[in-house]
């Protein structure tokens, strides 16, 4: 499965703004120099390709996900019939010692994909071999209960290639980032020789092209935690590399527009209480001594 860690969000982060900012200040400082071995035609088409890279990658793992929710939900599906089915069984043939042997080993209790395969299997088998007619509830026929497995396995399999996919994907997204990130520090090592600083273009290059995050707005943030943890109470986490402070956006029920309920504050906790029941909406912004990042995704906290 592949994650993104923060860090490396946040280093695709001053990439993409380190890249940006060399390709502004290489066409400001045009015709009186020009890096040879990354020109600008080529700062163009690089970041192009990166931008491009990107879009693919936020579709696969869109797509990953899509099929890790399929996925899950298709084993949650198996696993109750499974219970269903050993139960069943266990009290149809309770009076017949051959049939009643076969499901008297049947468990439904596992939790991992494996093992719930592996347990549909175990039924699916004493099923067979005792009678293909029966049926522990109308709809739950042993036809029905081979499709329910099959599909899992299928939808196990779409996951594992839409984790390749992805993985490949991002493999592919930093490949691009290492190169630009490359070109970026040769073309600041050698305009930075070029022009010395003091001078308005040495000046220029050094004041515009950032080489630390620090120089940069923070990524967007993430709310990691959104919950109400008892009646009338919210609780949020939040982070966001690089960030010096935070401000939380809330939306209230009924409410048109969000209203700040935290203004840059340091903490990366918000608490509330005594608040309405109803379902309110959230969303971060992080910033620094640079300006603010993207919003967050907003998330959603049913208060009872």
């Amino acid at each position: 499965m592949h994650i993104p860690t923060t860090r490396m969000k946040a280093a695709l982060h001053l990439i993409k703004a380190r890249a940006l900012a060399t390709k502004v200040v290489q066409e400001s400082i045009l015709p009186t120099w020009e890096f040879g071995p990354w020109p600008l035609t080529a700062m163009v088409a690089d970041r192009a390709a990166f931008d491009a890279q990107e879009v693919v990658v936020a579709d696969l793992d869109s797509d990953e996900s899509d099929a890790r929710g399929e996925k899950d939900a298709a084993s949650d599906q198996l696993h109750a019939s499974t219970k269903i089915g050993v139960a069943g069984g266990k009290a149809q043939f309770q009076g017949d010692p051959g049939n009643a042997a076969r499901f008297a080993k049947l468990l439904a209790g596992e939790d991992d994909l494996a093992g719930r395969l592996d347990e549909a299997l175990e039924l699916i088998t004493a099923w067979e071999n005792s009678d293909p007619l029966w049926k522990p509830t109308t709809a739950l026929t042993l036809t029905a209960f081979k499709a329910e497995y099959a599909a899992l396995k299928a939808k196990r399999d779409a996951l594992k290639k839409a984790e390749s996919d992805a993985t490949a994907g991002h493999g592919t997204l930093n490949k691009l980032a290492n190169g630009l990130w490359e070109h970026c520090v040769d073309w600041y090592r050698v305009a930075t020789t070029v022009f010395d600083a003091g001078t308005p273009i040495g000046d220029q290059i050094r004041t515009e092209i950032p080489t630390s995050p620090e120089q940069i707005p923070p990524p967007k943030a993430v709310i990691s935690v959104a919950t109400s943890p008892a009646p009338g109470a919210v609780h949020l986490e939040y982070r966001c590399d690089h960030a010096t402070k935070f401000t939380v956006y809330q939306k209230a029920p009924g409410a048109a527009d969000f209203t700040i309920v935290a203004d840059q504050v340091q903490v990366k906790i918000y608490d509330a209480t005594a608040l309405a029941a109803g379902s309110y909406q959230y969303k971060v912004i992080g910033a620094n001594a640079k300006g603010d990042g993207p919003e967050s995704d907003v998330k959603t906290v049913a208060v009872a």
